[in-house]
């Protein structure tokens, strides 16, 4: 991996400056932000390519926030889709591989109460998670052997973290404890939840998975609300748990939606993650 070239690109993002961080002094890597680099624009995707020759392309660039995209669908479309696209050409072009952020989104219409594989039968609604699958079709047809696409959960850190941070569970935990206003959790949303950190530090093990599409972050079965307020109610005490995770009963009722990912494709390759409930308790303890 020394002398294996990397372009990273999504550097300003939730998950790769954390990548950047975390890969500084270790691997030799350009990382390009969104100022950098106009995923819309193939000319300066390509001239990218040819000013730093990687040998490895991580994208994590994206809109990953569900709302605006159903708001600015042509902006997902562009970003989303076709910006993956235009990477996947570049890579096909130059011969570099490509490792890709996908999400488990892409099973939002799923409702049977299994954990889902990677070839569970998808037709997802929205337009984030419409492009997201459509990018996943359209890079395994580009480049069959050589790119590897990795469906991640909603993901957290340390609420004191100094990097970029969004609205993610911890944060969202930390202000319900210090303004006294619960957090409505979906009794029928199944997910997991999974620290950006241990995403991050297994990153590098997946340029040498075979080409295809990964399930990709901690497991869980059980749903939302559940999750959430056993692992409040095990590192605060049940008191905290009652006062600030309460059940909201309407959302995604009454099919449900099933979000929950099978590990064990990434497993069997060597790469695991705890189940979410043990590692959410393990960042909440004081």
């Amino acid at each position: 991996m020394e002398q294996t070239k990397i372009l990273l690109i999504g550097a300003g993002g939730f998950l790769g400056c954390r990548v950047a961080r975390y890969w500084t002094g270790r691997y030799r890597f350009v990382a390009l932000s969104h100022r950098d680099l106009d995923l819309s624009s193939p000319d300066e995707i390509n001239r990218q390519f040819d000013l730093h020759r990687p040998d490895q392309v991580v994208l994590t660039a994206a809109l990953s926030n569900t709302g605006y995209c159903a708001a600015h669908p042509d902006e997902s479309e562009q970003v989303n889709l076709w910006g993956t696209v235009n990477v996947a050409r570049a890579c096909r072009r130059t011969g570099a591989r490509l490792l890709y952020m996908s999400s488990d989104q892409v099973y939002n219409t799923c409702t049977c109460g299994q954990l889902l594989t990677e070839e569970q039968a998808r037709s997802p609604q929205g337009p984030y998670a419409i492009h997201k699958l459509r990018a996943e079709q359209e890079v395994s047809a580009l480049l069959p052997d050589t790119a590897v696409g990795l469906r991640l959960t909603w993901m957290y850190d340390d609420p004191a973290s100094t990097l970029r941070a969004g609205r993610h569970l911890l944060i969202q935990l930390a202000e319900a404890r210090q303004t006294g206003q619960a957090l409505h959790l979906a009794v029928h949303d199944h997910r997991g939840l999974t620290d950006v950190w241990d995403v991050v530090r297994q990153l590098d093990r997946c340029f040498q998975l075979p080409a295809g599409v990964y399930n990709f972050g901690c497991p869980n079965r059980m749903n939302a609300y559940e999750t959430v307020w056993q692992a409040v109610a095990r590192s605060w005490g049940e008191d905290e748990a009652r006062r600030l995770v309460l059940p909201a009963e309407a959302p995604f009722a009454p099919q449900g939606r099933n979000l929950l990912m099978d590990p064990r494709k990434a497993a069997a390759c060597g790469i695991r993650f705890e189940e979410t409930l043990h590692s959410l308790i393990q960042h909440l303890k004081p």
